[in-house]
């Protein structure tokens, strides 16, 4: 009989787990479920879909459903969340968020690439309107619908990395006034404090504001 995997998260990890394990044993009964509405999506592109270099979100994709299911024998489920993991009985429960509906699946194999998540600070009004985390594909579209409404003159990035300042750069071609702020003594907290010395000099001439050293401590406006 087959050994049967799961493999939790239909993002780059566990696609790719997924395809080599096909690849190496091209017997093994393997499955995806993914929370959210997309896979094998590409997380940095996700500020060039806000901004509106890159159209659709099917755009950012790369590997759909129906050729991880029907092209590389893998079964690929979207919108389906593991709500728990029983190792004794080897079996996960996965839910249906679509329908609702609940059940047991089994596996010999167990593969949990579920990836990163967006950290909110626990500060008063994390939770306002008007506060968003960019993170999945559903992120990019709220914001980006946002965005491109009109409704948001100035815009508050919390973040001096690579995806905040992406962000940053794509927000200030669609008008917006834009602050980057970040409570490391510098943007780009990775690099040598000299490269983002000229990082914080580019951003301020082409008139985005930066206020490094800065940490937020509160959100004020009205609950989502």
């Amino acid at each position: 009989m087959a050994e049967k995997v799961i493999i939790i998260g239909g993002t780059a990890a566990g696609l790719s787990a997924a395809s080599k394990a096909k690849r190496v044993d091209p017997s093994l009964e393997i499955t995806v479920f993914e929370r959210s509405g997309y896979i094998s999506y590409g997380a940095c592109g996700l500020p060039y879909f806000v901004g509106g270099i890159i159209d659709q979100p099917d755009d950012l994709v790369s590997l759909n459903v129906d050729q991880m299911t029907n092209q590389r024998g893998v079964p690929t489920f979207i919108h389906h969340e593991v709500t728990s993991i029983d190792r004794t009985a080897q079996t996960v429960t996965v839910r249906d968020l679509d329908s609702g509906k609940s059940w047991q699946q089994p596996y010999d194999k167990l593969v949990i690439a579920t990836g990163a998540h967006a950290i909110v600070p626990d500060i008063p009004g994390a939770d306002a309107e008007g506060v968003y985390t960019l993170r999945t594909v559903e992120d990019g579209i709220r914001l980006k619908s946002t965005v491109h409404g009109g409704e948001h003159k100035a815009i508050a990035i919390v973040g001096g990395g690579f995806i905040g300042l992406e962000v940053a750069e794509n927000l200030l071609e669609q008008g917006l006034d834009v602050t980057v702020m970040d409570m490391a003594p510098q943007v780009m907290p990775g690099f040598d404090p000299e490269f983002a010395a000229y990082g914080t000099r580019h951003l301020e001439k082409v008139g985005i504001h930066v206020s490094t050293s800065t940490k937020m401590e509160g959100i004020t406006g009205s609950e989502k």
